[in-house]
């Protein structure tokens, strides 16, 4: 972990990735073809571990709510340096979630021109409202992820949300 492990030039690290949505969602990192696997609900989450190089990463998250309430996620990303990238106000959302595929092609890697998309409307830390009080189980106990939103109305229940970071 921080070593250049296979001789490339580059440090690979051990990035552990804390993410729920409410209700539903799914998870990627650098493609959509590397989805790490379902997001976990807002009682519950999830935990995934993945090694990457050093340089610029992205991650995505497809979130959906089956209440038809609200579609919301949180995220905390972290190496063993401590260093952390929280879900928060810079992330952006897709506008038009319910446009073709083809027009999010690319959505999970780095340098997608995501210069379309909005910001996110930051719903608070864990604990805000609506959750009082909760927060996925597996989170660190410490974390100041923020729960972020797309700002459409509840009938339009599926989200696209996008980070990117660069790991040292």
């Amino acid at each position: 972990d921080g070593a250049d492990s296979d001789c490339d030039g580059a440090l690979d690290w051990l990035v552990t990735i804390y993410v729920g949505t409410d209700d539903a969602g799914e998870l990627c990192v650098d493609t959509w073809d590397n989805l790490l696997g379902a997001t976990g609900g807002w009682t519950s989450g999830t935990i995934h571990e993945i090694w990457l190089a050093s340089g610029p990463h992205a991650i995505g998250i497809k979130g959906w709510d089956t209440g038809q309430v609200i579609t919301a996620a949180i995220a905390h990303v972290e190496i063993s340096t401590g260093q952390q990238w929280l879900s928060d106000a810079s992330w952006r959302y897709d506008p038009n979630p319910s446009a073709s595929e083809k027009s999010r092609i690319g959505w999970c890697e780095p340098y997608f021109d995501d210069s379309n998309w909005d910001l996110v409307r930051d719903l608070g830390p864990i604990g805000s409202s609506p959750w009082h009080g909760h927060s996925p189980s597996v989170f660190p106990t410490s974390s100041s992820a923020h729960w972020i939103w797309d700002h459409f109305p509840v009938n339009l229940n599926t989200q696209y949300l996008r980070r990117e970071f660069v790991l040292p």
